[in-house]
């Protein structure tokens, strides 16, 4: 259209100071009256006929396969998914899921509804605690209760209750005798590595201080730097964040061997992520701002052997290491996936965590991966 022809003349010493100012509707108007006008004028001839072509249309069975996957690519692992009081297992390679094969009440005598023990999910069901496998079968086994249960790394167990201590190994059978609580420390712990349990200091006005005690020596070493109980274990190792929430440490509990690291600049900690490999060497953390206005932290992961600190994703959580610790197990808006409470994984030499889609009905309390 040659809008140039039209003999509307506009003012240019219009004051626009909104969209919604008179003097902003007027012009508008009159621009609106000036391009009717050229349309009218200047009619628009059909362009020099072409030859017809065909457009040829692939199937789209290939795109809805992949979208019809848990996964984009096959992962040789099983996720335990508890929701809504129930339990299910999804075999990620194959897609196929086990649903609702424990049902746990309203408020469980867990600190944690759901977590591992050696290759089976230890899950508060109804009728006390269940072991449950990657098939879904399942058996109750007899733990105490009410009691708080630490995983400790190795595919064991420690059991607080009461102000008592065992060990159970992984088909939940208890090992050795068992202990009472340090005087000074609390009933409960922070985390549990190996032999070894982290217990926090009964000194309010110091702060929460973490202690490694080991209950078959009753041998307690102070965690330098730790506090507020922000404490995650492994086989060999603790991982622990600075009172400052500016530094992460990485102890090797057999060598006392501490690996620090400061986050970037203008970030710190996000305590309710952090997830510890479980030979204790990568420890997966959210770094969130400073500033208090983004709230999208960073996943970062941070390699207590060689020092390095690396950014993985935005806006995610992490949960959990696979057993082998291959994988790690997230929390976000990963790809394309918009179910209630998205899921995704991540391994070495990934750019990024690819979707995992469940379709949950409600809302997830807490996953885990089985071998």
């Amino acid at each position: 259209m040659d809008a140039g022809r039209t003999a509307v003349t506009f003012r240019t010493d219009l004051f626009l100071e909104t969209p919604t100012q008179a003097a902003t509707q007027s012009l508008l108007l009159d621009a609106s009256r000036a391009v009717d006008a050229v349309v009218r004028r200047h009619h628009l001839r059909a362009p020099v006929k072409v030859a017809p072509q065909q457009a040829r249309l692939t199937s789209a069975t290939s795109v809805l396969a992949t979208l019809d996957r848990v996964t984009n690519a096959p992962v040789d692992l099983r996720l335990a998914i508890s929701h809504d009081g129930t339990l299910d297992i999804w075999d990620l390679a194959t897609g196929r899921p086990h649903i609702d094969v424990a049902t746990g009440p309203d408020n469980p005598d867990f600190s944690q509804p759901l977590l591992r023990l050696g290759e089976e999910a230890l899950f508060a069901s109804n009728d006390g605690p269940r072991l449950i496998g990657s098939d879904g079968r399942s058996h109750r086994i007899g733990l105490p209760q009410p009691a708080e249960y630490f995983p400790a790394g190795d595919g064991s167990l420690w059991v607080a209750s009461n102000g008592t201590w065992t060990h159970v190994d992984a088909s939940g059978h208890r090992t050795g005798r068992t202990y009472r609580t340090p005087v000074g420390y609390s009933d409960g712990a922070m985390a549990a590595a190996g032999s070894t349990v982290i217990l926090a200091e009964n000194s309010p006005e110091a702060g929460t201080q973490a202690a490694i005690w080991t209950p078959s020596s009753g041998r307690l070493v102070p965690v330098a730097g730790a506090c507020d109980g922000a404490v995650t274990g492994a086989r060999d190792a603790v991982a622990f964040v600075g009172c400052d929430q500016l530094t992460l440490g990485v102890m090797n509990v057999k060598t006392g061997r501490v690996r620090t690291v400061r986050t970037p600049p203008g970030t710190r900690v996000d305590e309710a992520g952090m997830a510890l490999s479980p030979d204790g060497t990568r420890l997966a953390f959210q770094a969130s701002p400073l500033n208090g206005i983004d709230t999208n932290g960073s996943l970062m992961l941070f390699d207590a052997t060689t020092g390095r600190v690396d950014v993985i994703a935005r806006a995610t959580i992490p949960l959990s290491w696979s057993p082998d610790g291959s994988t790690l197990l997230v929390s976000r808006d990963v790809g394309e996936n918009l179910y209630t409470v998205p899921f995704g994984y991540w391994k070495q030499g990934m750019s990024q965590p690819e979707p995992i889609r469940i379709p949950l009905a409600g809302q997830s309390e807490s996953a885990l991966f089985l071998s």
